[in-house]
Parts: C-alpha cells; sequence; structure tokens
C-alpha cells in the first residue's frame, strides 16, 4: 500500500518540478527588475495549457477513467490543445529579440589580426539569460506534451499513427508561430474571430508559410527526437 501511494504521488513530480523552475522564474524577473522580459512569464503560461490539458488525457485514456468523462469535453479539449499547443515552440522565436543587444565588437587590429572585444554591461547578459531560460522551459514544455499524447496514441492505436500524428502537429505548429509571428494572430482569435482566422489563413497558404512551416515544424520534431533519444540512453545506462 505505501509504495502505491508513493506511485500516485510521484506521477505529477515532473509537472510539479517545472512549475517550481517557473515561478523561481518569475521572482528573477520581478526581484531583478527586469520588466523588460515579463512578458516571458505571459508566453510561458500559454505554453502551460496544453501541458496541462496532455495530463488530463493521460489521466482519461486509464481504464477506470474513460467512462467518467463525455466525448465531448474529450472533442472540445483536443481543440483546445491543438489550438494552444505552438504556444509552448513558439517562444523559441523569442531568440530574436536577443539581436537588439551588442554582445560584442569586432575590432581589426593589423598586429594581431581580427579581435572580439565582449561587452561586460551586465543588463545585456542578464536579457540573455531571462530570454534562453525562457526558451529552455518551453522546450521542455512543448516536449513533454508532445510526448504524453503520442504515448496515448501508440498505445490506442500504433507507432505509425503517433508518428504521424507528431508530424502533423509539428507542421501545423509551424504555421501557426508564421502566422503569430508575421501577422499577429494569436490562439483564442479562433474562437472569438473565427472568420477572420479563416481569412487569415487562407491568405496565408503559400510558398513563404509552406517552408517556414516546414523548417518550424522540423526543428521541433528533430528536438523531439534528440530528447527522447537522449532520454531513453539514460534509462538504459
Amino acid at each position: 500500500m505505501a509504495r502505491a501511494s508513493k506511485n500516485k504521488g510521484g506521477k505529477n513530480n515532473f509537472k510539479n518540478i517545472l512549475m517550481v523552475i517557473i515561478f523561481i522564474y518569475f521572482l528573477f524577473i520581478i526581484f531583478g527588475r527586469n520588466l523588460n522580459n515579463i512578458y516571458m512569464i505571459w508566453n510561458l503560461l500559454l505554453a502551460w495549457i496544453p501541458l496541462e490539458i496532455s495530463y488530463f488525457f493521460k489521466k482519461v485514456s486509464t481504464n477506470k477513467n474513460k467512462k467518467k468523462y463525455s466525448q465531448t469535453l474529450i472533442i472540445l479539449l483536443s481543440v483546445i490543445w491543438i489550438i494552444s499547443y505552438p504556444n509552448a515552440p513558439y517562444i523559441i522565436t523569442d531568440l530574436a529579440h536577443l539581436n537588439g543587444n551588442k554582445y560584442f565588437e569586432i575590432i581589426n587590429v593589423n598586429t594581431e589580426g581580427t579581435k572580439f572585444i565582449f561587452n561586460n554591461d551586465l543588463n545585456v547578459w542578464t536579457d540573455f539569460f531571462y530570454i534562453f531560460i525562457a526558451v529552455w522551459i518551453s522546450s521542455i514544455i512543448s516536449f513533454a506534451s508532445l510526448y504524453i499524447n503520442k504515448q496515448i496514441i501508440m498505445k490506442k492505436y500504433n507507432n505509425i499513427f503517433s508518428w504521424l500524428f507528431l508530424f502533423i502537429v509539428s507542421i501545423f505548429s509551424g504555421f501557426n508561430i508564421y502566422l503569430s509571428r508575421f501577422e499577429n494572430f494569436r490562439s483564442w482569435n479562433v474562437i472569438i474571430a473565427p472568420y477572420k482566422t479563416i481569412v487569415l489563413i487562407s491568405k496565408n497558404i503559400n510558398k513563404i508559410t509552406f517552408k517556414f512551416s516546414m523548417i518550424f515544424g522540423g526543428i521541433i520534431i528533430i528536438i523531439y527526437m534528440i530528447t527522447n533519444l537522449l532520454i531513453n540512453k539514460l534509462k538504459d545506462e
């Protein structure tokens, strides 16, 4: 009984650790008075939504819980997950904000050749730290949410369907990220402005969005595969 209780209590350890990390990250921003990066907290909260839904799906997928929830609720949450999931990998594009900071300058010295002079302004490196940590956390959230749902699909159907699911979601996320970055699209627009969303999507189906979707979708898939491989290798050691 004690062992069973321990396992039950440990089911959400991963999620709880992530919550603590995000909370500490929030404290660093607030007490560090770096309010320029407070938008990262909002982005991480949006990224958290699909992870929470994934844990719910995991709970529902067990035999004892399958009949507790209506199919309507499952379908509704599935739509919300698909719409909100891109918020997690979207934060990767926040690395573009680093371009506004000058981390070093290149000086050509005749006698010594090219020389790199790094900026010792701590504010510049603090920005780097905050953005990098947020991207790292979002990558973990993105992987975890995708992994949980992929495992559910694999158990319910087969491995081929689970990888097909991964591919479709990743490419869709790439397209969603494009709309978010270049067209100011937000996930909730699907609900509050469905017609405008359809028009926006139809206007942005072209070669550029296709290439962008494939590139970012490929990045999501590669991150997932490498992370999954490393975790499995660590388990074997």
